[in-house]
C-alpha cells in the first residue's frame, strides 16, 4: 500500500465547472507519544549523503512500502531535499545561490559556534558560503527510525486515526 492510498477521496470542483475525485490530503494526524515511550519506539540513524528513504525502510522494515512511516515520523515534507545531499550537489546549490563558495556567508560567534553575531559588536569567526551549506546539510543527516518491533502497532494506529 502506498503512502497516499491511506487517503479518502473527495471531489473537486475543477474552474471548468467540472468535477473529480481526488485524493483528500489534507486529513492530518497527529499521533502523540509519551516522553518516556519515545526512548524505547525510536532509534536514531545517520542517512548517508544521497540515501533514499524507500532504501532505509527497507533496510528497516523489509519492505520500500513503509517509507511513508519514515517521513511522518521525522516531519519530513519533502524527501528529496530534506535528506543529506552528497557534496557535489551542495557545492552546485551554493555556486548557484551564491556564486562564491568561499565568499563570506555569516560570523559565529568563537565561544559558542553556529550562533550568529554582528561582527561589528561580537568578535567572530567567519563562515564560507559553502562552510554554511555543509553545516545545514549535516542538520539532515540524523532521522528518528521507528523500532520495527513497533512498526505493525504504529501502522495500525495511524490507519485508525485516518478512519
Amino acid at each position: 500500500m502506498s503512502f497516499f492510498d491511506q487517503f479518502s477521496y473527495s471531489t473537486f470542483t475543477l474552474p471548468d465547472k467540472s468535477e473529480t475525485l481526488v485524493r483528500d490530503i489534507t486529513r492530518a494526524v497527529a499521533l502523540k507519544f509519551e516522553q518516556s515511550d519515545t526512548l524505547n519506539l525510536f532509534q536514531e540513524y545517520e542517512v548517508m549523503d544521497g540515501e533514499k528513504i524507500e532504501n532505509i525502510a527497507y533496510r528497516f522494515y523489509g519492505s520500500t512500502e513503509y517509507h511513508w512511516v519514515l517521513i511522518f515520523i521525522n516531519g519530513i515534507l519533502d524527501p528529496l531535499n530534506d535528506l543529506p545531499q552528497k557534496d557535489y550537489v551542495i557545492r552546485r546549490a551554493c555556486e548557484s545561490e551564491f556564486g562564491d563558495l568561499n565568499g563570506l556567508h555569516h560570523y559565529e560567534n568563537a565561544n559558542n559556534p553556529g550562533e550568529w553575531v554582528d561582527f561589528l559588536h561580537t568578535p567572530g569567526i567567519p563562515v564560507s558560503n559553502l562552510e554554511w551549506m555543509t553545516s545545514e546539510n549535516e542538520k539532515k543527516r540524523r532521522i528518528r527510525i521507528l523500532r520495527p518491533q513497533y512498526l505493525s502497532e504504529f501502522v495500525d494506529l495511524y490507519m485508525a486515526q485516518m478512519k
